[in-house]
């Protein structure tokens, strides 16, 4: 595999940034209820915003189509109430804080059940319980608005499917993990999946010679852009 084009996720394979996402709600929701076109694998179309962000085109209700970030990082799918989500009949007047109080990560929003995405004619989510966050309370909206995107999923594909992200020829083919098979030549990677829904990989942080590497654990989040380290888990030795 070539790394800097694909990309390969099981959450079956383990045992599944957008920040307010990772945080968004400690609730456990229903699974929703999955519809296929045709056996599987499933191949939707996909493009690549400028900052890195892959982003599907979902109908959400029937009424109008959006693009969603896949992002690992999102225990919960999201859709975010902004005037360019306006047909999607969104209402957010009633959100608050999810999450602690003392939290300043946990996003402001509302939980909608009953919500139906339809990807590309192929793949149907229903029964689905999303977080609709208000545009005027995210952190950054200028920077989810050069990206183009209202919407946010990531474990309620996980779950269900092995994805795959080929990023040379834009699409995220969808698997069943009980008939998939790795492909010869490629590399896998344990995955280590917390309560929280967040998947991690082990790693090494080298330094030089002479000082023993330090391990670190490494959130695997396609909705981040950008790598980042946190202050805490990163020591000198």
């Amino acid at each position: 595999m070539e790394p800097t084009r694909r990309l390969l996720l099981t959450r079956a394979a383990a045992l599944g940034a957008l920040p307010f996402a990772a945080t968004a709600c400690t609730t456990a929701f229903p699974p929703p209820r999955f519809t296929l076109a045709r056996a599987t694998p499933i191949e939707l179309p996909c493009r690549i915003s400028p900052g890195g962000l892959v982003l599907l085109r979902g109908r959400v209700d029937g009424r109008a189509e959006t693009w969603f970030a896949l992002d690992t990082g999102a225990p919960v799918t999201v859709l975010i109430d902004s005037p360019r989500s306006a047909a999607l009949g969104l209402d957010s007047r009633g959100a608050r804080k999810l999450g602690p109080e003392d939290d300043p990560a946990a996003p402001v929003g509302v939980i909608r059940p009953g919500v139906e995405i339809n990807f590309d004619g192929q793949l149907s989510l229903a029964g689905l319980s999303v977080v609709v966050i208000p545009h005027a309370t995210l952190g950054c909206p200028e920077r989810f608005d050069a990206a183009g995107f209202d919407g946010v999923i990531g474990s309620d594909l996980m779950r269900r499917f092995v994805v795959e992200i080929d990023v040379a020829m834009r699409r995220v083919r969808l698997h069943e993990p009980a008939a998939f098979a790795v492909p010869a030549g490629w590399e896998t990677l344990p995955l280590e999946v917390d309560r929280g829904g967040h998947m991690f990989v082990g790693a090494q942080l080298l330094a030089d010679a002479g000082v023993p590497p330090l391990p670190v654990r490494l959130h695997v989040d396609t909705g981040k852009a950008g790598a980042i380290a946190k202050a805490n888990r990163i020591r000198e030795t």
